[in-house]
């Protein structure tokens, strides 16, 4: 063996047995390098709960930022903001957001290993990330949206549009048994609830409205009077005196037509007046708003609506109904099939 050899030798070994004392006798600065390059060590964690993590799956983290656009979509569907939530609902919605995510983040790992089955057209990715851009009022935006939510770029954004995409398409293949509706389950359904699905009566309205807010309520209900004595004499039609007296400008110009109206879809007091009136008999009624001159133009008596006038809706509405159930069934036995490797933080001081 040449000299060099043996030297080469002697080092390999020093430094095997430094490795090993280090790493399990002193606990040196090696083991501590690669501890904190462990996705679950305490420093590294620390850090990235510094960043907003609220979550990781797999060693993937979940940040604030990506669970506050989620929510703000939500609210914004609904008419609400972030802002104006209590902290406790905030929390709550938050809470709620954020299990939504970590599902998503366990199935488009579930979808990468068959990737191949589940093809996207780049178009429809191309279109999803233009809708996508369209929130934001400018690209400087779009992309503070991006680091908000931990995307480094375009290109990552295109393939969690598509893996989600994917999932949508993946998901749709897995329950799709569970939500499949026949005639069979459909008329089952029908004749359990068939007093429910019931057709209430509906009259065809039409009004003419003065208001009392800011008015003498006699003062309006005396000039309804004389128009109403018009219309009776037929010196006015009723639809011209709509266009000319009532302040209803929703209607008047089309005659004061109300359309046809099932009880429920009226103002109450104003309600029990016109279900009481005969057809073609304009009548004087006062509501909580005002005077009405009203009338009843026809009416569609209550009705038991049959099976095949509803067949659609009722297997709409049955399917969307065990959709709903499928997919939190799916993502809960998912959930369960990945133990240990989803970690949650709090939204305390986030």
């Amino acid at each position: 063996m040449s000299k060099s050899f043996v030297v080469r030798m002697v080092v390999w070994w020093l430094l095997i047995i430094y490795l090993a004392l280090d790493f399990f006798v002193f606990k040196g600065p090696v083991k501590g390098e690669i501890d904190n390059m462990r996705s679950d060590s305490d420093e590294l964690v620390a850090a990235m709960r510094a960043q907003g993590m609220v979550a990781r799956v797999y060693g993937k983290p979940i940040y604030l930022g990506q669970v506050d656009r989620r929510l703000d979509e939500r609210l914004w569907r609904m008419d609400q903001k972030r802002a104006d939530l209590p902290a406790k609902q905030l929390e709550m919605w938050r809470k709620v957001v954020l299990e939504e995510l970590i599902d998503e983040e366990l199935m488009r790992i579930k979808v990468r290993f068959n990737q191949g089955e589940y093809p996207v057209a780049e178009e429809k990715i191309d279109q999803q990330l233009a809708y996508f851009k369209a929130r934001f009022a400018s690209d400087e935006e779009y992309q503070q949206a991006l680091v908000a939510q931990g995307i480094e770029n375009d290109e990552e954004m295109r393939y969690r549009i598509a893996a989600q995409l994917q999932q949508d398409i993946y998901l749709a293949e897995k329950i799709s048994d569970a939500v499949a509706i026949d005639d069979e389950l459909a008329i089952a359904w029908f004749e359990q609830n068939k007093s429910e699905l019931a057709q209430p009566e509906s009259r065809r309205v039409r009004h003419i409205f003065i208001a009392k807010l800011n008015k003498d309520s006699a003062v309006v209900k005396q000039r309804l009077e004389q128009v109403l004595g018009n219309i009776e004499s037929g010196q006015i039609d009723f639809a011209d005196a709509a266009a000319a007296v009532s302040e209803d400008a929703a209607n008047k110009s089309r005659g004061g037509e109300l359309g046809w109206m099932h009880e429920g879809r009226l103002p109450e007091d104003f309600a029990q007046a016109v279900f009481q009136l005969e057809t073609g008999q304009p009548r004087l009624i006062e509501s909580s708003l005002g005077w009405h001159i009203a009338e009843v133009v026809a009416v569609n008596p209550a009705r038991q609506a049959s099976y095949d006038e509803l067949a659609d809706e009722i297997k709409s509405n049955l399917a969307d109904m065990r959709r709903t159930e499928a997919i939190r069934q799916y993502r809960a036995n998912l959930r369960a099939m990945h133990p240990g490797k989803v970690v949650l933080f709090s939204f305390d001081g986030l």
